[in-house]
C-alpha cells in the first residue's frame, strides 16, 4: 500500500512540479517519504538515441568502437567510414578497387589502425595503419565454398575469425602478429559440424573471445550449435543452445561473455519475429551446457535478434533490423524499442549501433 500512494505521489509531481512543496510535506506526515525513496531508486531513466545519419544506402553490420567519440564501421558496396567527435565528423576510409566487396566485420585498434572482413568471393582482410588512407591485402582465399561469417581478437596480437564449413570442418584462420599474417588451423584443430554448416554473418558477432584464450562460436541450420575452446581454438567442445533451429534461416545470431563462466546466446530466424520462438539462452559453465527461457526468466519470445550485448550480469542489450531490446535485471523484465539496427558495441558508457540506410546510432548509458 505505502508504494502504491508513493508511485501516485511520483505520479503528479511529475505532472505538476509546482506541488512539490505539498506533496513533500504529506510524505512526511504520512510516513510514505522512504517509500517514496524506494521508488525513485527502482526508477530506470530511459535511453536516448541520437541517429547519426552516415550515407542513405549502406547496411553498416559492422562497427568497432575505439573511444566513446570514434567507432569504425562497414558494409556492403565497399563502404568503410570511420566516424569521430561523437558524430559530429564522419571520413570514408572506403578502400579503393573493393567496391563490390561486403566488409560484414571490422577490428579497429585506434582511430588509425583497423581490420576489415569480406565475407567471400573472394574472402579478403584488408588493413590500415593510417587511418584508412591506404590499405593492404593480409589474406585472401578465392574458393568458391568460403564464407567468413566473423572475427575477433583476445589481445593486441591474437586473433581468429571462421568461415562457413567446407564438408564436415569449420575453416578457422588465426594471427598471432596483430592481423598482419594470417594462417589456417591445421585440419584436426577445425570443429567437426553438420556438412555444410555455418554461421550468420548479420552482425559480426557469432564469435566471441574472453580473457586468455576463451573463443565461443555461435552456428545455424540444422540446430543451433555453439562450439567453445579454452585454448586459443586449439580444441573444441560442442553444445546445442535451446534458440531455433532446423532450418538454415536460424539458429545462434550473436554471443556475449559475462564473464569467464557465463555465456549469452540469441538469435531466432531471420525471416520474422512471428517465426522466432526461443530466440535468447544462459550457460552458466562455460558454454558446456544451455539453460532455456523456461529454466530462467530471460524470455525475448517473438522477438528475432541479431546482436547482444552484456554491460554486466544485469545490463543486456539486443538489436536487429525489427527492433531493440534492454534489460537492466539480468533479462526478467524487459524494454523495447522501435530502434532497428544490425549490431552494437559498448565502450564506456556509450553504446554504438549501426544498422540499415546508412544509419549509426549512439546512446549514451
Amino acid at each position: 500500500m505505502t508504494t502504491l500512494l508513493a508511485i501516485d505521489l511520483l505520479k503528479m509531481l511529475l505532472y505538476s512540479p509546482n506541488l512539490l512543496p505539498m506533496l513533500f510535506d504529506i510524505a512526511l506526515r504520512t510516513g510514505l517519504f522512504i517509500g517514496l525513496l524506494g521508488v525513485c531508486n527502482h526508477v530506470q531513466a530511459q535511453p536516448a538515441l541520437r541517429i547519426i545519419q552516415v550515407d542513405t544506402v549502406t547496411s553498416f553490420r559492422a562497427l568497432s568502437a575505439v573511444s566513446t567519440s570514434t567507432v569504425w564501421i562497414s558494409g556492403n558496396g565497399g563502404k568503410v567510414y570511420r566516424v569521430e567527435d561523437e558524430g559530429l565528423t564522419v571520413i570514408d576510409c572506403s578502400p579503393l578497387g573493393y567496391e563490390a566487396f561486403d566488409f560484414r566485420d571490422i577490428h579497429a585498434w585506434d582511430a588509425q589502425t583497423a581490420l576489415l572482413m569480406a565475407v567471400a568471393s573472394p574472402a579478403v582482410f584488408l588493413k590500415t595503419d593510417d587511418g584508412g588512407q591506404h590499405w593492404r591485402e593480409v589474406y585472401r582465399n578465392e574458393s568458391e565454398m568460403v564464407f567468413f561469417d566473423a572475427l575477433d581478437f583476445w589481445d593486441a596480437q591474437r586473433g581468429i575469425a571462421f568461415s562457413d564449413a567446407i564438408g564436415d570442418r569449420l575453416l578457422l584462420v588465426e594471427t598471432t602478429d596483430g592481423g598482419n599474417t594470417w594462417s589456417e588451423l591445421p585440419i584436426e584443430n577445425q570443429p567437426l559440424v553438420t556438412a555444410g554448416q555455418g554461421g550468420f554473418a548479420a552482425s559480426g558477432s557469432c564469435l566471441k573471445t574472453y580473457g586468455e584464450g576463451l573463443v565461443a562460436i555461435g552456428l545455424g541450420g540444422v540446430e543451433a550449435t555453439v562450439l567453445s575452446s579454452s585454448d586459443f581454438g586449439q580444441t573444441w567442445r560442442k553444445s546445442v543452445a535451446p534458440i531455433d533451429q532446423g532450418t538454415n534461416s536460424a539458429g545462434v545470431f550473436s554471443l556475449a561473455f559475462i564473464d569467464a563462466q557465463t555465456l549469452l546466446a540469441v538469435g531466432g530466424d531471420y525471416r520474422a519475429d512471428s517465426l522466432s520462438h526461443r530466440s535468447i539462452a544462459l550457460s552458466r559453465d562455460a558454454a558446456q551446457t544451455w539453460l532455456s527461457a523456461e529454466e530462467v526468466p530471460i524470455n525475448l519470445k517473438g522477438l528475432y535478434r541479431s546482436c547482444i550485448v552484456a554491460v554486466d550480469d544485469k545490463e543486456w542489450w539486443t538489436v536487429s533490423r525489427t527492433g531493440s531490446s534492454v534489460t537492466f535485471d539480468g533479462g526478467q523484465n524487459w524494454t523495447h524499442f522501435d530502434w532497428r539496427f544490425y549490431t552494437a558495441q559498448h565502450l564506456d558508457g556509450v553504446l554504438w549501433m549501426s544498422g540499415p540506410e546508412g544509419r549509426l546510432g549512439r546512446v549514451i548509458r
